[in-house]
């Protein structure tokens, strides 16, 4: 451990924290301050601006008052606040916003996932990537060999072998 610089090591915990940071829904939506409507991801243009950002802004300003329980003499006080989070989700903020919007604005809050949630966020290379996963092995019922597969993008008739 002593050999590997300290800069590589702020350099790798700087990158982890800037991808954790980029891959939550909060800082989609903070983006979404300075970004034109008619470039909304598709499932959030149903969502009235005004509900989306006010969400926004609860969101953050709670995260800063953790922030700031936290560097604060009560700092071991941040987890009650955290726990408390989860009944006022559940209890507090379906009074406020219709349940079907905040079901679409916190997918992972709700118990189901609203429709077109899932699908907004699935990267279409990965699309490709699991439509080109290579089928099983099976036994070739006409030459009764072992280790062929059928590819997914040509017909059955026409056998690929697995080892190249």
């Amino acid at each position: 451990v002593e050999v590997i610089p300290v800069a590589a090591i702020d350099g790798v915990l700087a990158y982890v924290g800037y991808e954790g940071i980029v891959d939550t829904l909060l800082w989609q939506r903070v983006v979404l301050f300075i970004t034109p409507v008619q470039h909304f991801p598709l499932h959030l243009r149903t969502i009235p601006r005004n509900i989306l950002h006010s969400f926004t802004v609860l969101q953050l300003a709670l995260l800063g008052l953790c922030w700031a329980i936290n560097l604060s003499p009560f700092g071991l006080c941040v987890s009650f606040l955290i726990v408390s989070l989860v009944p006022t989700r559940e209890r507090l903020l379906p009074m406020f916003v219709m349940p079907r919007l905040l079901s679409t604005l916190d997918p992972a809050g709700s118990m189901s996932e609203p429709d077109g949630v899932s699908d907004a966020f699935l990267d279409e290379d990965e699309e490709e990537r699991s439509s080109l996963v290579a089928s099983p092995p099976y036994r070739n019922k006409k030459r009764g060999t072992q280790g062929k597969a059928v590819s997914p993008s040509r017909p059955t008739d026409e056998i690929d072998t697995i080892d190249g």
